[in-house]
């Protein structure tokens, strides 16, 4: 199948938090731990030999990290941070706090305007790194629905014209 664009997903590494399920993943400070970098560079690893021509980056420094790890293997791509792709509230049951509800509109509204904007620009091999919510929500935008994104995890879609296609994962 012959594909005119190819987008690769990737959640950042482990991080110091203590409970990676926390329900609010906002939390500021959270950084790579050893378990995290290894993870990265394993992800470094398995994407060096895609032409990738862009990254774009979530803003928190878990992602940036990872990113700068796996962009050190495509010295020519550029690395543009968006906030879009920060990490954000999804909640997947139901709660007493309508605001819940809300926050998670919020997030995949924000997710699909940066989506937008990426996919208006020339670049053909593009990365997106950043969160498990927000590659869920990204895949859920190119019609595709998976479950958790594991840290360190890649998926790489192809776009024929017409739909995206899931060409490899490692994300199990």
């Amino acid at each position: 199948m012959q594909f005119v664009r190819h987008l690769y997903l990737f959640r950042h590494g482990k991080t110091n938090a203590v409970d990676e399920n926390m329900r609010h993943s906002l939390v500021s400070g959270r950084y790579l731990v050893d378990e995290g970098v290894a993870e990265a560079n394993a992800l470094a690893d398995a994407l060096a030999d895609k032409d990738i021509d862009v990254f774009f980056v979530s803003p928190h420094q878990r992602s940036a990290h990872t990113a700068k790890l796996v962009a050190a293997r495509h010295p020519k791509a550029k690395i543009i941070t968006d906030s879009r792709f920060g990490d954000g509230v999804f909640y997947l049951w139901k709660t007493d706090n309508p605001n819940d509800e809300i926050e998670s509109e919020k997030t995949l509204a924000r997710v699909r305007d940066g989506f937008m904007d990426v996919l208006k620009t020339d670049y053909k091999n593009i990365a997106v790194a950043s969160h498990g919510g927000i590659t869920r929500a990204i895949m859920y935008l190119c019609g595709h629905k998976v479950g958790g994104v594991g840290t360190g995890n890649f998926i790489h879609l192809g776009f024929d014209g017409k739909k995206w296609t899931i060409i490899e994962s490692n994300n199990e």
